[in-house]
């Protein structure tokens, strides 16, 4: 049964759809969204609450964890379920805010829009595979300058990202390989980093350099949207995922040490040192150039959307420097996602044919991530440096909080925008 009604031929005038049919498409939207949920859940219930109101019925009730998904409607249930939650192809998020504008619009019947989420899955890569994995080289180098900030460390992170690159590519394509990859990719980078360090290449600590390479794996990005769904009440899903983020981590410290094993290399040795810098603070601008240009290449950003990406994590990197330089790196991070908050949703909800807001708060997340602080802080406890493990990971926690109440607070500023990957914010939706 249409969900427009025949009478009127008028957009949004809603006729109550079979509840079959229903049912089927919060199933299907249900999976979709939970296989693309790695930086959260929050929005979801709500979303597909609204979907079943825009088919006339109002009762429904959904329920949405870490990696399942209840939806009730008239007495009867649907669940859907997914296995690890991974980050969505960039370029697919559009077609998905499109999506819910039209069901929400009344113009699209349950069935349709079942065949709309077919199509948004099976639809091919933008970028061919040899240019995801030169996006993941250019993240790393990109990251680099942040996190070693010398010429050795620049190079250094384009050779050991070749390895890591192909770990995380390989794992959408091996079955269960996705469980592994971060541990994977860390051991055979941590091999290359440890013989560079131990026949004199270089002189920063192989701990250190490993973390650019590896960066792919690292889920600050997830730890951020976690305390922020932590913060907006959601503690189930939060703590569940946080739990997860912290295992990748501690994999990643595994696959550190089996490199060390391998290649002979002393644990103590690992120890995340930070050389000084080489750079300039501009250095950072043509870094976040090159890094905008990796993130779009390896999680398949459209290309229209990388020039407001890119001017989005430039004020986002501005921020960040001046709170920085004023009070500190924890009241830096704040400002920097604060920032990063309201411009992405702003834009993204200029125009309904823009992507959602998720799209443009990536690297900026990624760029202030806090997951680096934990890999070290991890690196350092397992290397014996247990003092400086503490102070690592303190910082994780203070910078944690400081990107959590950015958001929350811009959250509150842009009257609730939705973080789900469904991207319109609720007062935007059907506008």
């Amino acid at each position: 049964m249409s969900s427009q009604s025949p009478s009127s031929g008028k957009p949004g005038t809603i006729e109550k759809a079979e509840l079959n049919e229903v049912l089927a498409l919060e199933e299907d939207l249900a999976g979709l969204l939970l296989d693309w949920s790695w930086e959260g859940t929050v929005g979801f219930e709500e979303r597909l609450e609204k979907v079943a109101a825009a088919y006339g019925y109002e009762d429904a009730t959904a329920v949405v964890d870490a990696q399942s998904a209840f939806v009730q409607i008239e007495g009867r249930q649907v669940i859907a379920k997914c296995g690890i939650p991974d980050i969505p192809p960039l370029a697919a998020l559009p077609k998905v805010k499109l999506l819910f504008r039209d069901i929400f619009g009344g113009t699209l019947t349950p069935s349709a829009a079942r065949e709309q989420i077919k199509t948004i899955r099976a639809a091919p890569a933008p970028y061919p595979f040899l240019l995801r994995l030169l996006g993941c080289v250019f993240l790393a180098i990109g990251f680099s300058v942040d996190v070693v900030g010398t010429w050795e460390g620049i190079i250094v992170a384009a050779l050991t990202a070749i390895p890591a690159g192909l770990c995380m590519l390989m794992a959408g394509r091996i079955e269960g390989f996705n469980r592994i990859a971060g541990l994977v990719g860390t051991a055979l980078s941590g091999i290359i980093a440890m013989l560079l360090w131990k026949f004199g290449y270089v002189t920063a600590a192989p701990g250190l350099l490993l973390i650019s390479a590896t960066f792919i794996f690292i889920p600050g990005d997830s730890i951020t949207l976690q305390a922020y769904e932590m913060a907006v009440g959601r503690w189930s899903p939060a703590v569940d995922r946080l739990f997860y983020s912290i295992m990748q981590l501690v994999l990643q410290v595994a696959g550190a040490i089996f490199a060390a094993i391998v290649t002979v290399t002393a644990f103590s040795e690992l120890f995340p040192e930070t050389p000084g810098s080489d750079f300039a603070w501009w250095a950072i601008y043509p870094a976040r150039v090159i890094f905008t240009l990796g993130n779009m290449w390896a999680f398949q950003m459209r290309v229209k959307d990388y020039v407001p990406a890119l001017i989005i994590v430039f004020i986002c990197s501005a921020a960040a420097q001046l709170g920085s330089a004023a009070y500190g790196e924890i009241v830096g991070s704040f400002a920097g996602m604060f920032v990063a908050t309201i411009l992405a949703v702003v834009y993204a909800e200029g125009a309904v044919e823009r992507s959602p807001a998720y799209v443009f708060l990536l690297t900026p997340v990624f760029a202030l991530s806090p997951g680096s602080h934990g890999l070290r802080g991890f690196e350092c406890w397992f290397t014996d440096h247990s003092v400086t493990g503490i102070q690592n990971l303190s910082t994780l926690v203070g910078v944690l909080l400081a990107m959590a109440i950015g958001l929350l607070l811009a959250a509150f500023c842009t009257r609730g925008f939705n973080l789900a990957v469904s991207g319109p914010g609720s007062n935007s939706v059907t506008s």
